[in-house]
């Protein structure tokens, strides 16, 4: 007999998700919340603040996130109606080889980079505030460390990360409100929205960015999706979604 700690790790990549292991809405949404809120999210907002208006910033938001959520809302139905993972999902339409070579490859390219700059920023911002306690760390362990913690999550699957996003997002919420008062409280609100860079981003590249940005996440979302219930969903809205799929 398996025991209760082994039961804890994730079983379940390739396999169907049954009803009475799917979970409520809240713990996904609290999940994707903590993915949005990371590092190269930051990054890449600090770049659109320092190159667009604050209009044109939260325009560009707005429209890449726009067409990524579109998509999203179609892969994750498919994975909450299905309870599969996006790469058995894109079986009917790669065949079984196809769908593992190429999810595989889409999923490596993207998250080896992700991966990367997530565990040397985490390893660096460590280090920094060892500094500040004048404790030296080694950089290299720094980041074998981090990234070792990264990896639990994965080992360990839905559950352990639906823990932890009940931790990780209210403060990460609280952080970046205390970064937005204080930005308005110090320079003020009139000179946030007057401000125009010299050199200003193309409105266009903006919204490639972002998309590229959560492309993947668009992709992969089934995998989070099939965790999802799908009782309670009025009949009436199940045979709109049906109906309007059947002619995309």
């Amino acid at each position: 007999m398996e025991s209760s700690k082994s039961n804890n790790i994730e079983r379940k990549a390739l396999s169907r998700i049954q009803e009475h292991e799917r979970q409520n809405w809240t713990s996904i949404a609290f999940i994707w919340i903590g993915t949005m809120i990371c590092i190269p999210m930051l990054m890449v907002g600090g770049i659109f603040s320092s190159s667009m208006t604050l209009a044109n910033t939260t325009l560009a938001a707005f429209l890449g996130f726009a067409i990524c959520s579109f998509i999203m809302v179609l892969t994750g139905i498919q994975g909450t109606d299905l309870g599969l993972p996006c790469t058995m999902c894109a079986t009917k339409a790669f065949g079984d080889k196809g769908s593992s070579f190429l999810m595989s490859v889409v999923i490596l390219i993207a998250q080896l980079g992700w991966f990367g700059v997530q565990t040397a920023t985490c390893a660096t911002a460590f280090n920094t505030l060892l500094m500040y306690w004048n404790i030296s760390f080694p950089f290299w362990l720094s980041c074998i460390i981090w990234g070792g913690v990264m990896l639990f999550t994965a080992v360990y699957g839905f559950k352990f990360m639906k823990v932890l996003n009940y931790i990780a997002v209210p403060a990460l919420f609280i952080l970046c409100s205390y970064g937005a008062i204080y930005a308005i409280s110090t320079k003020g609100f009139a000179n946030l929205l007057a401000y125009a860079p010299e050199t200003a981003m193309p409105l266009s590249s903006a919204v490639s960015i972002v998309i590229g940005l959560f492309a993947v996440g668009t992709v992969i979302n089934a995998d989070y999706s099939r965790y999802a219930k799908i009782a309670g969903i009025p009949y009436w809205l199940q045979s709109w979604v049906y109906y309007l799929l059947q002619y995309l």
